[in-house]
């Protein structure tokens, strides 16, 4: 399980044109919104934390759905439950790989993104633990829908339908909990508890998947 995981790092980071699309698409949802209002009103309290969520759920599904993508494409599918450890630890390989790369991101992002924002170094920490809770969730949630459609072509498509009803807490309680003071309030904790339980779930979920439907 290890080798897998360290496979999959070393392929981002070989291949960083994957990494900058992501972090891309995330940055221009940020860049673009606040243009989305008028000059003269501003941008209204709570919509530049609420955009940073909504940008880091359409980043990680692209990751997640070019990540399963891939194996498809490489004819890798059949060869996971042959490899010389479960099914659910090749899965839960994959899924840390894609996550410590979505926390690198977010640790080069997000300073980008306060200074666009208007948010204060100060908030930083709050702002990085509630990503990091909430993009674990989200990675999970991802992971699990594009396993289950990998080898399908409209999988992208599909993916934004399946992820969207599950995703909507974790966007709630993230632009909640991004809009407090308070580093540890309810709403990090929701988020940390919503990762919790989908981790184990989507591991046995997409290998069910993997192992009946391929």
């Amino acid at each position: 399980m290890r080798s897998l995981c360290i496979r999959e790092l070393i392929y981002y980071f070989r291949n960083l044109k994957e990494i900058i699309v992501i972090s891309s698409l995330m940055l221009s949802i940020l860049l673009v919104a606040p243009f989305v209002f008028s000059a003269e009103k501003g941008v209204p309290e709570g919509v530049p934390a609420a955009m940073l969520w909504v940008a880091l759920l359409c980043a990680v599904q692209l990751g997640c759905s070019q990540s399963w993508q891939r194996h498809a494409d490489a004819g890798e599918l059949e060869l996971l439950p042959l490899l010389p450890w479960t099914l659910e630890a090749s899965v839960f390989a994959k899924t840390l790989a894609f996550y410590v790369v979505l926390l690198l991101q977010l640790l080069v992002l997000l300073p980008i993104a306060s200074l666009w924002l208007g948010v204060s170094s100060g908030q930083w920490g709050q702002w990085l633990l509630g990503l990091s809770a909430g993009g674990l969730g989200l990675t999970c949630l991802c992971q699990m829908a594009a396993g289950f459609m990998a080898g399908n072509r409209k999988s992208g498509a599909l993916m934004g339908l399946v992820v969207l009803p599950f995703s909507l807490p974790i966007l709630i309680f993230g632009a909640a909990y991004t809009a407090q003071d308070q580093l540890w309030a309810d709403s990090v904790i929701f988020l940390i508890a919503y990762a919790v339980f989908l981790a184990p779930l989507h591991c046995l979920a997409v290998a069910a998947g993997l192992r009946y439907g391929h």
